[in-house]
């Protein structure tokens, strides 16, 4: 069935309106000079393109509006539970890691989460659930974990950190890092009866939102913040005005914020590498362990430390371990550190890579040697060039009762010639 009602014809130009009328009447449908929407759009517009396309827009904000079913946030709706079966049944989302054979919704979670895991952590209620080595529970973005090295068990739990009155202070100085200590304090003590819970950090009420999540997205870039240990602003001051090529302090800055190629920092990329350290076979080769720690540097540590300066045996990264040391001892002394750390690595690499047995006895001669050569040279005033005679004599005639023999002569030709003049 056809129903006419809704059918309307329209003809060009060429076409007279005698013959469109009865062109109309034999197919009996309404004749109209032209159609206004064509497939729900106008046919025609003029300039004001936002007036003719306004009830589409109306139309689309309208349908969207009515899809405010929530199907991942709800803790038991079909499709959470359906994700859950598949990629996460024994644990819950933060766990969940990126399948190989995973969809592409599912890898886009992934990525997602990543962004998630930037912002979320733990809210302190009683401590019970909160473990202090193992999870975001500091305020201090980007990094919200504890920044020491484990002194106390890896699954201490906040609630041992606590008193009847607040944070054990004395218990938080013997075991933490001042910044970490400091970044404690701060934290709120709820109510022993209050559960801990997770929250998102970046917002007031501590509850996610789109518009802080895309945020952090656009700032995920940022690299954790090292400025909460001692003295690293004043290090940067004094390590980049140091007597010392400039090829070696970008060296030691790339070392302070882990950018070498030591084992631990490629397996943390994502290579698939044993992380012991290939020299000394005892721990885990870390830039600190590489360039300081190492078993087979310990004639280095000993020849070089001053007898008032006693590193302390524990420190959380290279960065830490050279803020501490430059602030006990002067410029010299600490030029003479950079260039160990730069020539422990040297050899390092020779020992890895060219299967040659570096010579750890004489690091602290040779460095000392370096670092005096490089002062030096550094304070020696550019005298430049002596300044060239540019001014040449000028021929004079010779003075009364005196001759002059101006001589010239060709060696290709073999001849010669003089004038005599007086």
């Amino acid at each position: 069935m056809v129903n006419y009602s809704k059918y309307a014809m329209c003809f060009s130009a060429s076409i007279s309106a005698r013959d469109g009328d009865r062109l109309a009447s034999i197919v009996e449908v309404s004749r109209v000079d032209c159609h206004e929407k064509y497939l729900g759009l106008p046919c025609f517009s003029g300039r004001n393109k936002r007036k003719i396309f306004a009830d589409i827009v109306e139309r689309v904000w309208g349908r969207i509006k009515g899809w405010g079913e929530k199907l991942l946030s709800v803790g038991d709706s079909l499709a959470t539970r359906t994700l859950k079966g598949c990629y996460f049944p024994n644990g819950n989302f933060l766990e969940a890691t990126k399948k190989h054979s995973g969809s592409y919704l599912w890898n886009s979670l992934m990525w997602g989460k990543g962004i998630l895991e930037k912002g979320i952590r733990w809210r302190v209620g009683n401590g019970s659930s909160i473990r202090v080595y193992k999870v975001n529970w500091v305020s201090r973005p980007y990094t919200f974990k504890i920044l020491s090295t484990p002194a106390l068990n890896v699954d201490t739990t906040v609630n041992n950190l606590l008193t009847s009155r607040g944070w054990n202070l004395q218990l938080l100085k013997q075991n933490f890092l001042d910044c970490d200590v400091e970044a404690v304090l701060k934290i709120p003590i709820g109510s022993s009866s209050r559960d801990d819970a997770v929250i998102w950090h970046f917002e007031g009420n501590g509850v996610y939102s789109v518009k802080s999540g895309y945020w952090l997205g656009c700032n995920s870039d940022l690299n954790p913040s090292y400025s909460c240990y001692p003295n690293s602003k004043n290090w940067w001051n004094v390590m980049w005005k140091l007597d010392l090529p400039l090829k070696l302090k970008i060296f030691i800055w790339k070392a302070c914020n882990d950018w070498i190629p030591t084992l631990a920092n490629l397996e943390r990329r994502g290579l698939k590498v044993n992380k012991v350290c290939p020299l000394c076979r005892r721990a885990e080769e870390s830039t600190l362990h590489a360039l300081w720690d190492c078993h087979k540097m310990r004639y280095a540590r000993m020849d070089w430390l001053p007898k008032k300066v006693v590193p302390q045996s524990r420190y959380a990264n290279f960065l830490e371990f050279i803020t501490d040391i430059a602030t006990r001892i002067d410029n010299e002394a600490l030029r003479t550190l950079c260039v160990i750390c730069w020539r422990n690595w040297f050899l390092r690499n020779a020992s890895i890579h060219r299967d040659n047995k570096p010579n750890y006895s004489d690091v602290v001669w040779w460095s000392r040697n370096f670092a005096a050569k490089i002062h030096a040279s550094s304070h020696v005033k550019d005298k430049g060039l002596p300044k060239m005679n540019k001014s040449y004599p000028r021929w004079t005639a010779p003075t009364k009762g005196l001759y002059m023999i101006n001589c010239c002569a060709i060696s290709d030709i073999g001849t010669t010639g003089w004038v005599l003049e007086w």
